[in-house]
């Protein structure tokens, strides 16, 4: 095979092989990484199922990703009860696998820094 490539100058993102290589995940949660991760950083403060409906990925489609990128550890998600009464969900979401206490650190230390969450692609999903 002979390959011609030419890289855009502005407006990519960058994928890594272990996302593109990764035969647990189907298309559709490969899709939502890689959209989430190209994401400029004052849009990433929302529920991945609200991003993904920017790709119009609702219904099955988006539940088998979302469950496929939680079960290989991309997406981690804690809920519980705000002092307010209600009920959140945090979400943390990953370009790479981590295990539940990879990304329990991940999330302590960015709770921490609580100034470059902002910044981040964490979101109080409901």
């Amino acid at each position: 095979m002979l390959r011609h490539v030419i890289a855009p100058s502005s407006g990519w993102t960058k994928a890594s092989n272990t996302v593109v290589r990764d035969r647990r995940i189907n298309s559709n949660a490969k899709i939502l990484i890689l959209y989430v991760q190209g994401l400029p950083d004052s849009a990433t403060n929302r529920p991945l199922g609200e991003l993904a409906l920017k790709l119009d990925m609702k219904g099955r489609p988006y539940q088998q990703a979302k469950k496929q990128l939680v079960e290989h550890g991309y997406v981690h998600e804690w809920r519980g009860q705000r002092e307010d009464g209600l009920w959140a969900t945090d979400q943390l979401f990953t370009n790479t696998p981590l295990t539940r206490a990879e990304a329990r650190a991940v999330w302590t230390r960015l709770e921490r820094d609580a100034g470059a969450l902002s910044g981040c692609a964490v979101s109080d999903g409901r």
